[in-house]
């Protein structure tokens, strides 16, 4: 939040919704800046407002009605103290801007169901089912921690479970890949290399976590550890690769394996999205359909389940068989020549 003039005088504001940066005019002169001040002000102190009611709670008092404002400060607290996952502050910040101005002042135990999802309905409207799905079941995982810390006695999402999501139909190919290397700038070109090398998830949980004191130079792995599974795993890379990444340490001016003018990169969803539009790709492709690419990839060329399994960080390797194994061509033609024939 700030404010700005541009070279004809017309003073504006910059600030950021939604995470995506907005600018609002005032026109120009003495008054024009004086409204814009107040404007940038009024940000300012909603954030702080937002801030604090993220950080101070209501008592819970016996025998008095519990409400969901209650329970949305009191989760964020123990989440932050148990060092908080990535998708908790995105939520928080949904919850205090769109969530709680409607219902805060509901007690929980006039909250129902049918409401709710309703409720995500209207103010998620033009958003996915998978991504509506999935605010609905981040809003019954803190109503089930109230239940579980005794703080309510039911949550109204108890019944509530989301669709199956069919296979997604993966679009992105080693061609567009290529292409989008071509046309992206420097650093998102070496993010897209090394995503497509390691197969880690593209956004801060993995990717842009990475740093070099990760890489195993002895013996040719990068060590990752993924935030949704709280676990290490290791990825070999090829001689190749192996010789870029030193290439790239030696003019790295950060501790991390990707990076901007000399600070870490926070996303690359935009920048990602922008390239494969400017490479000339149709199709509607995100960067984590690269991950997607190197699991089907190593699959379809025969590398074992197990294995593959195990570089992605995935629970079991059924859990890759589910979601990949409808990409496995061949494997039909393979099982049918190994039966010895009769004669």
């Amino acid at each position: 939040m700030s404010v700005h003039e541009r070279p004809n005088g017309t003073v504006f504001v910059r600030y950021r919704e939604n995470g995506k940066q907005q600018n609002r005019s005032f026109g120009r002169g003495p008054e024009a800046l004086a409204e814009a001040k107040a404007f940038d002000l009024a940000l300012k102190t909603k954030k702080e407002a937002i801030n604090q009611e993220a950080t101070s709670s209501t008592p819970f008092l016996p025998g008095q009605p519990v409400y969901a404002d209650q329970i949305a400060v009191a989760w964020y607290q123990d989440k932050k103290a148990a060092g908080r996952a990535l998708w908790v502050d995105d939520f928080a910040h949904m919850l205090n801007k769109e969530i709680l101005p409607e219902i805060a002042l509901m007690p929980v135990d006039q909250l129902t169901q049918q409401y709710l999802v309703n409720f995500i309905h209207r103010i998620r409207k033009g958003r996915s089912p998978i991504t509506i799905d999935r605010y609905i079941s981040y809003l019954k995982c803190m109503f089930q921690w109230a239940v579980k810390h005794r703080l309510i006695t039911r949550n109204p999402l108890e019944l509530w479970s989301k669709r199956k999501e069919a296979p997604k139909d993966f679009k992105l190919t080693h061609e567009d890949v290529k292409k989008i290397i071509e046309v992206a700038p420097p650093h998102l070109a070496w993010a897209v290399e090394v995503a497509y090398n390691l197969g880690v998830r593209t956004g801060q949980s993995e990717l842009l976590s990475l740093e070099w004191r990760h890489v195993d130079w002895e013996n040719g792995y990068v060590r990752i550890y993924g935030r949704k599974t709280k676990t290490w795993r290791r990825v070999k890379v090829s001689p190749k690769f192996l010789e870029k990444l030193e290439r790239k340490k030696a003019e790295a001016q950060t501790p991390f394996l990707v990076e901007y003018q000399g600070r870490p990169v926070k996303r690359i969803s935009k920048a990602f999205r922008t390239a494969y539009k400017n490479a000339g790709i149709s199709d509607d492709i995100i960067s984590y359909d690269i991950r997607h690419l190197f699991c089907s990839t190593l699959l379809s060329k025969g590398a074992s389940v197990r294995t593959v399994s195990s570089m992605m960080g995935h629970s079991n390797p059924s859990m890759t068989l589910g979601r990949y194994g409808h990409i496995m061509p061949g494997d039909e033609e393979r099982a049918a020549a190994l039966l010895p024939e009769l004669d």
